[in-house]
């Protein structure tokens, strides 16, 4: 077991060194550093395709954000996928995603074996990783540790994930993409414990004094969030009069993925060290949280800078705003509430729900946000099964409302 382990780390070691060289093309430049795989936490998938059928079918973990743990074949038409965490405990954020094909048409049963949990995530299903299609009938049994549903499967590769599939280098591809929409650059905020490069990208329009800060990618399953955080942002980044002169105004810092190695090895929740990176806001032990609270402390001392609104997006099993509270110090006290009570106005259909736990999650980024630097922070938390057409017209709302009210000052 032991030479296996360190047959895992020096396989990993030599991918992200890959994986930062691969980065090498952009503005910003990377460089090597060593992995200390002392502090590395978790039990690595075995990346491995199975075959059966004499070869007819074929499954496969073999891609960025891929997860399971076995695939096994239950009779002639039934195949069982466990999924298992990287480490435990863990919250209940059961992952999966995997590639299936046939040599020929046919229909398949997959069932999803969670020996440590239960069911969450209803499959998604897609042939090009960028249309994604929800299987809404599944099956489970009484303790929802088994989740049975039928695909239809054929040479063109099906991809079955538990929601829509974001890779580390995908969404670095975005982030290049809205430097060269908007007037902002690419910056490098630090390396996660696996050597995978963190990045920013900050609009550069304004004087750099007034800033808002939106951060994401900190649980690799919560798409949903992340969906979320990319529509907010294309709406702050976007040519209209509104967001151009929010620009002249307002600096905006942007760091959609601050979990890369969580993303990239299909993690339900933590880090390599196996920690929800969301606990440490208080002792900042894990690399991925110290080097953004360094970046970002360096940025506000050097430009002598304020930040007026920080936002943290994540998903769970419903829409909901985690908020720090009423505070009357805080720099810009009232505009969280100000900024819901517009949000709500402009979801008439929606019911926008607000919960204070500052007291409860002192650990969080959010909380930070508030110590640090007496602002309104808020968790923005988009539900698993929120559609896809309202979460992206919440978040438009709540980008507008925001630039809306911070214009007034």
């Amino acid at each position: 077991m032991r030479i296996y382990r360190r047959i895992m780390l020096g396989s990993i070691f030599l991918m992200t060194v890959c994986t930062s060289l691969s980065y090498s093309q952009s503005a910003v430049q990377t460089q090597s550093v060593p992995v200390d795989s002392s502090l590395i936490r978790v039990t690595f998938q075995e990346r491995r395709e199975y075959s059966f059928d004499n070869g007819k079918i074929g499954f496969s973990n073999k891609f960025s954000s891929a997860r399971y743990n076995g695939v096994s074949q239950l009779n002639d038409s039934t195949f069982v996928v466990t999924v298992e965490p990287e480490n435990t405990p863990i919250n209940r954020s059961p992952w999966y995603a995997f590639k299936v094909w046939s040599q020929e048409v046919r229909d398949i049963y997959i069932q999803l074996f969670y020996p440590t949990t239960r069911h969450r995530y209803m499959p998604k299903l897609s042939h090009d990783g960028q249309h994604w299609d929800t299987v809404n009938m599944v099956s489970l049994d009484e303790k929802k540790k088994n989740a049975t549903f039928k695909v239809s499967i054929s040479t063109d590769t099906l991809t079955v994930a538990g929601q829509e599939i974001m890779t580390v280098a995908e969404t670095n591809s975005w982030l290049d993409h809205l430097t060269e929409s908007a007037d902002a650059e690419k910056d490098l905020v630090g390396y996660s414990l696996l050597n995978r490069p963190i990045f920013a990208v900050n609009t550069k329009g304004s004087d750099g004094k007034k800033m808002i800060v939106i951060i994401g990618g900190q649980h690799p399953p919560e798409s949903t969030g992340h969906l979320a955080l990319r529509h907010f942002v294309e709406v702050l980044l976007s040519p209209t009069e509104q967001a151009k002169q929010f620009r002249k105004e307002y600096e905006i810092v942007i760091v959609p993925m601050l979990n890369p190695d969580g993303r990239e090895e299909g993690h339900w929740r933590h880090n390599m060290a196996g920690v929800d990176m969301n606990r440490d806001w208080v002792e900042f032990k894990q690399p991925e949280t110290r080097a953004f609270k360094e970046y970002l402390t360096n940025k506000v001392h050097t430009q002598d800078a304020q930040i007026h609104f920080a936002i943290d997006f994540h998903s769970t099993f419903f829409d909901v705003l985690y908020t720090n509270g009423e505070d009357e110090s805080n720099h810009k006290a009232g505009l969280m509430k100000d900024w819901i009570a517009a949000f709500q106005h402009g979801i008439p259909e929606d019911t926008i729900k607000e919960e204070s736990n500052y007291r409860v999650k002192q650990v969080t980024s959010k909380a930070w946000f508030h110590r640090a630097f007496k602002t309104e922070a808020v968790t923005y938390e988009i539900g698993d099964k929120t559609s896809r057409e309202l979460l992206k017209k919440k978040s438009v709302v709540a980008a507008e409302k925001l630039m809306e009210l911070l214009l007034k000052d």
